[in-house]
């Protein structure tokens, strides 16, 4: 069994699969501290069955500033403490690896908005995932149900949920990507591949 989170200082998720490719767990960051969800990552990364546990590393690229750089790697240093026992299971992939099996999900086509490129990306993540039978739990539907009838959706409300589930299709495709890498180079193939670093260096 493998773990992969698509990780982030905000919105995070994670799913559990077998080698054969079966899902049997997804998980996300709604409504938990930083320290809670670590756990559920560390219970995972514990159990005798796990093998693998990837997680997304953010790029030097994306942290700008001080204010973007701290609370990523505070937050995976909670990661690696709770995981201390079985550090040598747990790395970090670096985004790049496994889009690169995925096109359209890294870049978008030249001429685009920032924002016109970061919508086509998604849709492309969604499109690999619905190829590979792949959707998302839907947040936002299992939110307006639960609100009383006649209830305005304010968009404001639901923005946080469309973007979890964003993270648990990029969960989903680096799952898919890290089984490749397991059929074709077994667990020992993630200890030296690029672009896939151990906790510790």
């Amino acid at each position: 069994m493998i773990q992969v989170v698509d990780l982030a200082a905000k919105f995070s998720a994670g799913m559990l699969r077998t080698t054969d490719g079966e899902i049997l767990d997804q998980f996300d960051s709604l409504g938990k501290t930083p320290f809670e969800f670590a756990a559920i990552i560390a219970r995972n990364a514990r159990r005798a069955d796990c093998e693998l546990t990837l997680v997304e590393d953010v790029p030097y690229s994306k942290m700008l500033t001080q204010a973007m750089t701290k609370p990523v790697t505070r937050f995976q240093g909670v990661i690696m403490a709770y995981c201390h026992p079985v550090l040598e299971n747990v790395k970090w992939v670096n985004p790049s690896s496994w889009m690169g099996l995925f096109p359209g999900v890294q870049t978008a086509p030249r001429g685009m908005t920032k924002s016109q490129a970061d919508k086509h990306r998604i849709e492309q993540a969604y499109l690999h995932a619905r190829l590979r039978g792949y959707e998302p739990p839907d947040l936002v539907a299992e939110y307006v149900a639960g609100l009383p009838a006649g209830t305005r959706v304010l968009k404001k409300n639901t923005e946080h949920l469309t973007k979890t589930m964003t993270d648990y299709v990029s969960s989903f495709l680096i799952s898919e990507w890290a089984l490749q890498v397991w059929r074709e180079l077994g667990r020992p193939g993630f200890d030296s591949l690029q672009g896939v670093q151990p906790s510790m260096i």
